[in-house]
């Protein structure tokens, strides 16, 4: 696995990551967590301990990456954006910035709620690194 830029922004505070999506046939579980949180995973035990799937074969390499991931529950959605930014104050602190844009369409749709998994992988964070969540629907 390798980061490649995933952002059509130029911006110097972006910071490349790439979507983790779990092995076929694995899905996340809909485990107590709190939603819009954010939960900064460093290595395969906090994977497990967070209970997020019960897939086999997660193929993240903790000693290289980082993984972020948060959940939240919304209804019909057009597109879900993510990106990690960079403060320009501290290269040790980050914000991830989820944009959910709501479905504006004119056919109805049913009003199920579905809970929406974001997880990214980055390279890996300084430990006294911290990661704000900021999540926006428009």
């Amino acid at each position: 696995m390798s980061l490649m830029a995933c952002s059509d922004d130029e911006e110097e505070n972006v910071v490349s990551t790439i979507s983790y999506k779990l092995p076929e046939g694995c899905d996340w579980k809909d485990v107590p967590l709190k939603e819009k949180t954010l939960y900064r995973i460093d290595s395969m035990e906090e994977f497990e301990s967070l209970n997020l799937t019960d897939c086999d074969g997660i193929d993240i390499d903790f000693e290289k990456y980082t993984l972020l991931y948060h959940r939240f529950a919304t209804g019909a959605v057009e597109a879900i954006t993510t990106k990690l930014y960079r403060t320009e104050e501290s290269p040790n602190q980050y914000y991830l910035k989820t944009i959910i844009y709501k479905y504006k369409g004119n056919k109805p749709v049913p009003a199920i709620m579905h809970i929406q998994h974001v997880a990214l992988i980055v390279n890996k964070l300084d430990r006294d690194a911290s990661v704000e969540l900021s999540v926006v629907e428009k």
